[in-house]
Order: structure tokens, then C-alpha cells, then sequence
């Protein structure tokens, strides 16, 4: 190569020029010498210049001046042009910077006047690859397994661009191809039992991530990859048998408990889960990941002492992480100790990704210890960090609404409402506070946006329907609302509005199944007490309108109506 020549020109002519400085004397003048010849300095020869411009391309690239470094370096071929090496070098820059098309353009150029440059084909196939100029790759990667057909890693890449284009059928064909010439391959064996299932031939991907694992017993990843496909084809059974013979044979399969442990939760078996967790953790004491699976299951179990032993175990590990700090905020809260969950929740920093979470529970703890005021505080800062969750307006908007500030929780919705509008939640706990506000028209308003983003809500036409039934009005649209509610959630406050539509209806044995149904699922409720008390007295059932009216008063001493009813049943039906 050219540029090779100038490294001796450049070492040479220093001495030439030292060796003349040295001399005593000119030498003698020849006739014939004594006219002059033109100078040629060695410097000024292409090869020289080529190398000088490759030499500041190295320099500015260990500056990272790469836009200089390949102007450079364009300089030192333009002086070269048959440089096969600085092609290379300049296809290779240009790749680097993110110069695709020129890189492309320095290639072809490269492969044309050297067509056996295979560093050159092999760049030019990953580069149409990245492109997606699919028909180039190939031919790029068979122009180099022509030379070497059994080279797995460019058959792997060919079989690569095939099933990105969509010819699975061709990569399969590939893929046989390199197992002939390699049957031991395992990128190869794996590859085919992919294609195989992504060509839709579970079965014949089954045998062949068998086969493999005769080949290659413990081979994990093999296990791994059979035992989904297992259990995609419902042969749930059998992925735990594989997995279970698995451990068996190598009891340090850490991901085969991990994948084990899955399905077992998967289908309840908690118990079971939980010691194959257990065993795990054995194997690796130190894998925060079972560790954390052990306390997240514990706590699903409801054993809040054992999660709460595991998570501090795991923040022994990796203190101060807050996802485990909320985890065992968790696990304290199900022991009853809200001092110390709350202790644990306050160390979440603002800027965690399980803020929203902790910032919630810490305004339901300030409640449950009857500093409402409290948790409202910790709410409306949340509003101020980062993207607040619809969870933070819509609980923010029931805290102000518990203590009467309505107008305040309105504005919290609104604001809730701009930045999620399509969520139910919102729309819904909106129309409840123009309830509360006596802005009934705005409320069904309110229903009728839930109706049509969600037009099955059960909450939401329960609402309109029991609406209408205290109007007294729309009865037979009410009754078909109610009945749709019905159907979407079998609760006591949609019976009792289907028992309150009855009774306006003057059907009364309707009206009493329906809510002797809602008072077996909420029997605590005071206004449903109240609503069978009505029935019971239309029907003349005198001594149990007397009896549920007593339990609705024993449930709300505050209750006029309920104890207006009483006086006069009493009045008009003394006891015999």
C-alpha cells in the first residue's frame, strides 16, 4: 500500500538532510550538473499527504472531533483514491458519525474496485440491515458465504434479515442449512425452534427444543424458551414437570425457579410458591429479586410479619430503595402499626417512581388517624411534583369533600378532569360533588360524560336512575337504567335503587325482594334500613317497618326522617 511507502520517506529524509549538513565541502560541479534540476521535496508526494491527512484524522478522533477527523480523512484519499485501507477507514468514519448514505456510497465504491474485500461486504450487510434494505444485505452476506459457506455467524445474519422481511420460510431453510454444516450449533438449534414457533408449528418447535436438550441437558435457556411454549399450547402441567425435573438435575437454575414460581402464583398455589421462593433464596441469598418476589408474595398472603422480616432484609441490600421502603410500609400497615408505616413512607424522596403510591398512602394514614387536614396538606403537594396520577386528584377531591369543601374539591376534579379527560373516575366523582352542591342538572351532566366514554358504568346509571326515582319521574326509563346496572354489578345500593324505582311504582312486592337483597349485602346502611321500612309499611307489615326503622335509627341517631316514620307508626299502629 501506498501510504505504507511514506512511513520510510518520512524516517529517511531527516537523516538525508543531516548527512548534508555534515559535509565539508561541496562536492565537485560536473559540467553536465551545472545546469540546475528542478527539486522534488518527498513530503510533497501524494503518499506522504495521504498519510498526513490520515495522521490528523487519528488525532482529532481522540479529541472526538469527528466532523473535522472526516474531512481529514477525505483530504488523505482524495490524494489515494486506490487506497483500499483509507476507504475502509473513511466507510467506517462516516458509520460512526451517522453519515449512513455516505457510508453506503464509500462502500460501493470500495467493493467495486475491490471485490474481495470482506471486512468491506460484511460492513455493507450490517449497513443495508440497520437500513432495511433487505435485498442488498442478502446479497452482501452471500457474496461472503460463498467464500466461507460454513461461517456460522454470517449464516445467522442472513437467517436474521430473512425473518425481519418477513420470509420465515426461507430462514427456516437457512437455518437447516447451518445445522447440516454444524449439527452441534446451538445459536442455530435455538434459532429453528423460534422460527418454528413463530411459523406457527408448536409441535415441531417442541421437538426440536427436545432435541436440543438431549444434545445439551441444563441447557437453560432452551428450558426456559420450551416451558412458555408449553404453557402458551396449555400444557401448563407439563411446563412444570419440565421445570420441576430441571431443578432436580441442577438445583442452581436460579431463572427456572424464578419462571416455576410464576406459574404456581399464576394459578394460586401461594404455598407452593412461596417455598420454591424460599428454596431459591437459598441458592442465592444475596438475589434481591426472590428475595422482593418472597416479601410481594408474603404480603398477598397476608403474612405482613414475614413481609415485613423479607423487605427489611432487602434493604439491608439496597438501602433506602423506594420501591422496597413502600413495600414494607405495606407490610406494617396490614400489622395495624400506622406510626411506623408512616415513619417509612415520609423517607420516599419526591422524585421516585413509587411516589404517587406512597404519597397516597400517606394521606389515607393521616386520615385513618383523624387528621384529614393532614392528608389534604400532603395531597395538594403532589400536585405540585412532576405528573400527578389520576389517583392524587380524584382522592385529594374526596378528603376536601369529607370536610365540606366542596367548592375547593370541584376545582381539584376540574384540574383532573383537563389533565386525564377520558378517566371515569373524574367525570363521576365530579357529578357526586354537584350532588353535594345541590347542582343536580350539572350532576346528571356530569353522568351522561362517564355514560359516554364508559356507556355501561354501573355507577354512573345508578346514579340517573335512583335521580329520577326520588323525583318520582321517568320511572320506566329509571327502572331500564337500573335494570343495566343491574347487570353490571350485583351490589346493595343498585338493588336499593331498583327496590326505591319499584316502590315509587307502587309495586311493592318487587320493590320489597330487591330490598331485603340490598340489606343482606349492606346491612349497615341506614337509608337502605329506611327504604324497607317504607315498603314494609305500604304492604302493612306493621311490627317489621317498626323493626328496620329502630335499625335504621340505631345506624344514623341523626336521621329525621327515619325517626318522623317510627313516631308515626307507632302513633297510627300501637302494639296490641
Amino acid at each position: 500500500m501506498k501510504v505504507r511507502r511514506i512511513l520510510v520517506l518520512a524516517v529517511v529524509l531527516p537523516l538525508l538532510l543531516l548527512s548534508g549538513c555534515a559535509s565539508l565541502a561541496p562536492p565537485p560541479v560536473s559540467p553536465q550538473d551545472q545546469v540546475r534540476r528542478p527539486y522534488i521535496s518527498e513530503i510533497e508526494l501524494p503518499e506522504a499527504k495521504a498519510y498526513f491527512g490520515y495522521a490528523r484524522f487519528r488525532m482529532l478522533i481522540m479529541d472526538n472531533r469527528w466532523d473535522e477527523a472526516i474531512s481529514a480523512l477525505e483530504h488523505a484519499l482524495a490524494f489515494d483514491p486506490e487506497s483500499e485501507w483509507l476507504q475502509l477507514t473513511l466507510a467506517k468514519a462516516y458509520l460512526h458519525n451517522q453519515q449512513l448514505e455516505e457510508g453506503g456510497q464509500t462502500l460501493e465504491t470500495l467493493l467495486r474496485l475491490f471485490p474481495d474485500q470482506t471486512d468491506g461486504w460484511e460492513l455493507m450487510g450490517e449497513l443495508r440491515f440497520f437500513q432495511k434494505r433487505y435485498p442488498e444485505a442478502i446479497a452482501a452476506y452471500r457474496t461472503l458465504l460463498k467464500k466461507t459457506p460454513a461461517d456460522e455467524t454470517l449464516r445467522l445474519r442472513l437467517i436474521a434479515v430473512y425473518d425481519q422481511q418477513g420470509e420465515i420460510q426461507k430462514a427456516i431453510a437457512e437455518t437447516k442449512t447451518l445445522l447440516k454444516l454444524n449439527p452441534d450449533s446451538l445459536p442455530g438449534q435455538l434459532t429453528l425452534a423460534r422460527l418454528q414457533r413463530r411459523n406457527q408449528q408448536p409441535q415441531a418447535a417442541t421437538r426440536t427444543y427436545r432435541e436440543l436438550l438431549l444434545r445439551r441437558p441444563g441447557q437453560v435457556q432452551t428450558i426456559l424458551e420450551l416451558g412458555q411454549l408449553l404453557e402458551k399450547e396449555q400444557q401448563v402441567d407439563e411446563a412444570i414437570d419440565l421445570y420441576r425435573e430441571s431443578l432436580r438435575d441442577n438445583p442452581e437454575l436460579l431463572a427456572v425457579y424464578k419462571q416455576l414460581a410464576r406459574i404456581l402464583i399464576l394459578q394460586e398455589r401461594y404455598d407452593e410458591a412461596l417455598d420454591l421462593l424460599r428454596q431459591a433464596h437459598q441458592q442465592r441469598p444475596e438475589d434481591i429479586q426472590i428475595l422482593n418476589r418472597i416479601g410481594l408474595l408474603q404480603l398477598s398472603l397476608e403474612d405482613y410479619a414475614g413481609g415485613e422480616q423479607s423487605f427489611r432484609e432487602v434493604l439491608k441490600l439496597q438501602p433506602d430503595d423506594p420501591r422496597h421502603l413502600y413495600s414494607l410500609s405495606m407490610a406494617l400497615i396490614g400489622q395495624q402499626r400506622l406510626d411506623d408505616a408512616l415513619k417509612i413512607l415520609e423517607q420516599i424522596p419526591q422524585d421516585s417512581k413509587v411516589y404517587a403510591e406512597a404519597v397516597l398512602q400517606l394521606g389515607y394514614l393521616y386520615r385513618q388517624q383523624g387528621d384529614v387536614e393532614r392528608g389534604i396538606r400532603v395531597l395538594q403537594q403532589a400536585l405540585t411534583t412532576g405528573n400527578p396520577t389520576v389517583n392524587v386528584y380524584y382522592y385529594l377531591s374526596a378528603f376536601l369533600g369529607e370536610v365540606g369543601r366542596f367548592a375547593e374539591a370541584g376545582q381539584v376534579v376540574r384540574q383532573g378532569i383537563e389533565a386525564y379527560p377520558r378517566d371515569v373516575k373524574l367525570h363521576y366523582q365530579q357529578g357526586v360533588i354537584f350532588e353535594q352542591l345541590q347542582e343536580r342538572q350539572q350532576a346528571l351532566q356530569a353522568m351522561e360524560e362517564v355514560l359516554a366514554i364508559d356507556p355501561q358504568n354501573a355507577d354512573a346509571l345508578n346514579f340517573i336512575a335512583y335521580h329520577y326515582a326520588e323525583l318520582g319521574e321517568n320511572l320506566e326509563q329509571a327502572l331500564k337504567l337500573a335494570q343495566q346496572a343491574l347487570k353490571q354489578k350485583k351490589s346493595s345500593y343498585i338493588y336499593d335503587t331498583l327496590g326505591w324505582i319499584y316502590y315509587r311504582m307502587h309495586r311493592y312486592d318487587e320493590a320489597r325482594t330487591h330490598l331485603e337483597k340490598a340489606v343482606v349485602l349492606d346491612p349497615d346502611d341506614a337509608l337502605i334500613q329506611e327504604h324497607l321500612g317504607d315498603v314494609y309499611l305500604a304492604l302493612q307489615r306493621w311490627n317489621d317497618a317498626e323493626q328496620v326503622y329502630r335499625k335504621s335509627l340505631e345506624l344514623d341517631h341523626d336521621s329525621t326522617t327515619a325517626r318522623n316514620k317510627l313516631q308515626r307508626l307507632l302513633k297510627d299502629h300501637p302494639r296490641q
